[in-house]
């Protein structure tokens, strides 16, 4: 286990490029020459490294809904505002749709002691 954990260690900065830039986990672990489920259980045995990690995921993530939000300008200044319109629904509560039902739970003792009133 130590030896795949010096490799990984020796590689971080690339992989964590890899990660960064799309590459899929068993890319990132072929590149290492090691079995996937190998290298993340490498990658889960250490916090440093788990942080470093999701860190190179976050900034990929981070990159992919920049690039989408761009391609809703454009689709906006072409007139399209349906992805815009989605957008607002799930991060405004001034645009969220008006249908969404308020469900409460009332328990049997609480139905029991209104009837006596």
């Amino acid at each position: 286990m130590q030896e795949k954990i010096n490799k990984v260690i020796q590689n971080l900065k690339i992989i964590t490029i890899m990660k960064a830039t799309g590459k899929t986990d068993k890319e990132v672990a072929d590149y290492l020459g090691l079995k996937v489920k190998d290298f993340l259980e490498v990658i889960a045995s250490d916090s440093y490294l788990t942080e470093v990690w999701e860190k190179a995921q976050d900034k990929l993530v981070s990159d992919i809904e920049q690039k989408f939000l761009e391609n809703t300008l454009l689709q906006l200044e072409e007139g399209d505002n349906t992805d815009a319109k989605w957008i607002l629904e799930r991060t405004s509560k001034k645009y969220q749709k008006k249908d969404q039902l308020d469900v409460s739970v009332t328990s049997i003792d609480d139905i029991i002691r209104g009837q006596g009133k």
